[in-house]
């Protein structure tokens, strides 16, 4: 069976970070992490206080701490399921092995993530984005912690899933399990992308976007972005099927 952990990261977003963890408790093992947030914003069901680790420190600090498992399902804490918990962690173990793995995502997200254009199916795709996705550890032990200078963290999930094509591994959208992502004010976004463009370059050059195939604010269609579309085994569909409907 795959060891999957799941990992909620709070900053200031206590009411739905809250709801996450209540709503995944009886179904995963799973953390709550407090990166820095208000004292009026942090939960009392907090399993792991920090000071604000940001978006990339929460993940290096996921991976110290539960480097035995085979998975880690990282979610933001203003994120809303919108499938049934349980169906989440069969969509995981059922996609497993990859490198990375999302569910689609409706709201503030690009389009090859939508639930709508994904209809439902699973699909190897090029690219990710990172609000609640998981990463495998075969996949973590190849890239090692990430650039801790590009804190607030964009361009982590395109690095991991160049990373696990060059391994590869797959990056998997499950359209079979949907979660909401809000607007954020959280952070500056000019500071995330400057922040992002330097640690690319430092990585891989000035041209490090033709090396990852992407370009801030490139449209990316969902036929462009998916690489093939998976089909499980009957015997994983005979272990999902209680767990297919919304």
């Amino acid at each position: 069976m795959t060891k999957i952990k799941a990992i909620v990261f709070n900053h200031n977003q206590r009411s739905t970070a809250e709801q996450l963890f209540t709503e995944l408790k009886p179904h995963f093992d799973v953390a709550l992490f407090d990166s820095g947030s208000r004292s009026t914003e942090i939960s009392p069901q907090t399993t792991h206080a920090f000071n604000n680790l940001y978006w990339t420190g929460c993940w290096n600090k996921a991976w110290e701490l539960f480097a035995d498992y085979d998975v880690i399902w990282g979610i933001g804490g203003d994120c809303e399921l919108k499938s049934r918990p349980e169906r989440y962690k069969h969509a995981i173990e059922s996609a497993f092995p990859f490198g990375t793995w999302s569910p689609a995502v409706r709201g503030i997200a690009h389009a090859y993530m939508q639930p709508d254009t994904a209809a439902g199916n699973i699909f190897s795709v090029a690219q990710l984005e990172g609000m609640a996705f998981a990463i495998s550890r075969q996949l973590w032990e190849h890239m090692g912690p990430m650039d801790s200078e590009n804190y607030i963290g964009y361009g982590n999930d395109l690095l991991c899933c160049y990373y696990s094509r060059h391994h590869n591994l797959k990056n998997i959208l499950d359209g079979r399990v949907e979660l909401f992502h809000p607007p954020s004010t959280q952070y500056d976004q000019l500071v995330a992308r400057n922040l992002m463009n330097a640690a690319m370059k430092k990585k891989f050059g000035d041209d490090w976007n033709d090396v990852i195939d992407w370009w801030w604010g490139r449209q990316i269609s969902f036929k462009s972005n998916a690489i093939s579309r998976i089909e499980l085994t009957d015997g994983i569909k005979d272990y999902i099927r209680p767990f297919i409907q919304r």
